[in-house]
């Protein structure tokens, strides 16, 4: 394996070995860039929003003081959680920001507050608070009752997170998913309302910017964002929403980018484009991982994925590559919450090692692998 020591450092290269191996490479870890023609050729400078430069923009992890900004053009590419995150920020600080959108994001309030430390202590009091608030949110967001909502945040309130996260109305066959559809459309309608109306309350000093920030689509076509400041942000007289959604972001000028037959010139182009999806290649492991993996016989296992497709069990264990562990999306669990996700497949994985060593005569030579029949089972 190579660790990357920075651009002017001499990769260090380390042979490790290992009795198990775990992917634990998380689900969104490729930063994806958008494809402008021309951009390589850009004169100043860029910033993924995955690889921040504090050296270009000012500030650090523990100052949010983007001083590096003061008097400069800036313009962010992407409208997504992170870009919303970003923009109320970047405004605060750069002499002009221009912000590419090519579909808006449904901004709803985050409510944020301080946490009472009374309240802290009182739901941390007994052990497994978490889980139970992790169940909680999963029961919810999958459609089903429960006697108290223990969240209380935009997510648990919202009403249609089921048509991602499933929910038990049993299977639809193809003659009732119109129906279900327009059941669906119904139950969020209300939300997606309130969310338009929100927009219009909220930006008052750009009529045309507030039209373009409105989500014209259902919740669960795009990730729903929280942000108490975001669209007010839009009432700064130096912050300009650029839509692309029409030609897109057609290439870069070296000074800036052409968005309509308009040249915008920038000092610093951030791309707040999100990740690679982690379903891309069927989610094969190694291509999420970045790394080359080979099992028994030298096989790869992109080849595996290619030729049999994705096979696993409990999408934890995959036939042909012993003591390797998997770390999903793939025939694992599902929920908004990919952490309490992570908890699981942590926990699943621990007992399956456990319970092995346990069982083996030599649990320090113990072979776990999933055969093919139950992995196909």
């Amino acid at each position: 394996m190579e660790q990357y020591r920075g651009p002017k450092e001499t990769p260090l290269r380390l042979t490790v070995t290992a009795q198990y191996i775990i992917l634990a490479n998380g689900v969104l870890n490729h930063p994806k860039m958008p494809r402008v023609q021309g951009i390589e050729g850009f004169q100043g400078e860029i910033i993924h929003t995955g690889r921040w430069n504090y050296g270009i923009t000012g500030g650090s992890p523990t100052d949010a003081r983007l001083t590096g900004l003061k008097g400069k053009k800036v313009g962010i590419v992407g409208t997504g959680a992170t870009g919303v995150q970003c923009t109320t920020e970047l405004a605060k600080w750069a002499d002009q920001l221009y912000v590419f959108q090519r579909t808006p994001s449904g901004v709803d309030a985050r409510c944020q507050r301080e946490i009472d430390p009374a309240e802290w202590a009182k739901m941390t009091s007994k052990p497994g608070w978490w889980a139970e608030r992790c169940e909680n949110f999963d029961t919810i967001v999958s459609d089903e009752p429960v006697e108290e909502d223990l969240i209380k945040d935009g997510w648990s309130t919202t009403k249609t997170l089921s048509v991602l996260a499933g929910a038990q109305h049993g299977l639809l066959a193809p003659g009732d998913i119109p129906a279900h559809t327009q059941n669906m459309l119904q139950l969020d309608a209300p939300r997606t309302d309130r969310i338009r109306r929100r927009v219009d309350e909220l930006v008052t000093k750009d009529k045309e910017a507030a039209e373009g920030l409105k989500a014209w689509y259902p919740t669960w076509c795009k990730r729903p964002c929280f942000h108490d400041t975001y669209l007010q942000t839009f009432n700064n007289p130096n912050v300009t929403l650029v839509p692309t959604e029409q030609e897109g972001l057609k290439r870069d000028s070296h000074k800036g980018l052409v968005v309509n037959g308009k040249e915008y010139e920038l000092d610093i182009l951030i791309l707040s484009t999100g990740y690679r999806s982690p379903g891309t290649n069927f989610a094969e492991p190694s291509r999420r991982s970045n790394m080359t993996i080979r099992g028994r016989n030298g096989r790869l296992m992109s080849e595996k994925w290619a030729t049999d497709g994705p096979g696993s069990l409990h999408g934890l264990t995959t036939h042909g590559f012993p003591n390797l562990f998997l770390t999903g999306p793939s025939q694992t669990g599902l929920s908004g919450n990919v952490t309490h996700v992570y908890d699981v497949v942590g926990r699943h994985a621990a007992y399956i090692v456990a319970e092995a060593s346990k069982r083996s005569s030599d649990p320090g030579r113990t072979v776990i692998e999933p055969s093919k029949e139950h992995e196909e089972a």
